[in-house]
């Protein structure tokens, strides 16, 4: 999946007057997203195109767009364009259109592909991801789903997790926004593994998201990033 988020006030970003992408098929980052006083979103309308299966070369990136809480906005884009498929769009059109949306994040959860430069050039420090492993251990190209568990138990690791990071040019090599611990039990299956890891996915991406909601990600004079407390504002994690 491929999800974005926006705002509709450049100066400041605030959860009621935003344009965010939440997943259409999924209730776990939208708790995080309507976390305001405001109206729950409508319905909308469905997506132009089906998915395309797994073996294609050009995915179906879904987007949701919601307006100030009150209006939804969904649709695909195929991307890459290429011979197979004409209708896809090329990186410079899939920046244009995120732009057309005054989108100001990028939220990723399954995307496999390579992000291409010139989005990462876009959206600078405003794009997240979520890796079910603890980076830099069992990350880059290759190591996705039951592999990265598959790894972790083979390695004989203790511990294992889930990684909220900014993305950049490189397969997870961004900057770590957030970590949970898992423990890797000595007669684990790299399915209960799996499952485990998830549970805690969906708690710590909620957590992320509602910090971006509430303008609480701050950057250290290194270039970490780090989130504020919500009842502390001089603590940081």
């Amino acid at each position: 999946m491929f999800f974005v988020t926006g705002k509709s006030k450049p100066d400041k970003l605030n959860c009621r007057d935003r344009r965010r992408l939440l997943p259409p098929d999924t209730k776990t980052l939208s708790r995080a997203t309507s976390a305001s006083s405001s109206p729950a979103p409508r319905s909308a309308a469905p997506p132009r195109r089906p998915p395309l299966g797994s073996s294609a070369r050009s995915l179906a990136l879904q987007v949701v767009v919601v307006l100030n809480m009150q209006k939804i906005i969904k649709f695909q884009l195929l991307y890459p364009g290429s011979k197979s498929s004409p209708d896809g769009v090329s990186a410079a059109e899939l920046v244009a259109t995120l732009r057309k949306f005054e989108v100001d994040f990028l939220l990723l959860a399954g995307y496999l592909k390579l992000v291409p430069i010139e989005l990462v050039q876009a959206f600078r420090r405003s794009i997240l991801n979520i890796h079910p492993s603890l980076l830099p251990a069992f990350g880059g190209k290759g190591f996705y789903g039951l592999k990265v568990h598959e790894a972790v138990i083979g390695s004989g690791a203790r511990y294992s997790g889930p990684t909220v990071h900014f993305v950049d040019e490189q397969y997870d090599t961004g900057h770590i926004l957030a970590q949970r611990v898992v423990l890797v039990l000595t007669d684990d299956t790299a399915e209960q593994l799996a499952a485990r890891v998830l549970s805690q996915e969906h708690q710590v991406y909620v957590e992320v998201v509602t910090a971006l909601c509430e303008d609480r990600i701050v950057w250290r004079d290194d270039g970490v990033p780090l989130i504020c407390s919500r009842d502390n504002s001089d603590k940081l994690y």
